[in-house]
């Protein structure tokens, strides 16, 4: 298949889906019929910003509690959102956290220190043409 005929099939489906779902079909069933995560009844559990890509959470911490979404379309294809419950954002506490930035620091540290040397490396590099 080529990639309209992909794209095609791809929206003909989620159409079908929305379709469904706007006769009163349950957002769970539809998602284990149509999804290509159908995992847990589509349910992707609580997410924060940042966590997922732009487009998807542009629509998707604009959405009421209960409320399904339109047909909207990511780099990863087409999607339809439905949200379960928020919670307000919280700061957890630095105890909480402190290994996983501390963990974040080195890699970032390590990356920086590697990216540094193969500067330098490519700075002292000759490359000829044979």
């Amino acid at each position: 298949m080529n990639f309209q005929t992909d794209q095609a099939a791809a929206n003909d489906t989620i159409a079908k889906a929305l379709n469904e779902l706007k006769q009163g079909a349950l957002f769970e069933m539809v998602a284990a019929k149509y999804s290509d995560c159908p995992d847990n009844g589509g349910d992707l559990g609580f997410i924060t910003k940042g966590q997922m890509v732009e487009e998807f959470e542009d629509v998707v911490f604009n959405m009421d509690v209960g409320e399904i979404s339109d047909i909207f379309r990511t780099r990863f294809g087409f999607h339809i959102a439905k949200v379960y419950n928020r919670k307000p954002a919280i700061v957890p506490p630095l105890e909480e956290v402190k290994d996983r930035i501390v963990e974040k620091l080195k890699e970032q540290m390590r990356r920086e220190a590697i990216e540094h040397f193969v500067d330098g490396l490519k700075s002292q590099a000759t490359i000829e043409e044979t």
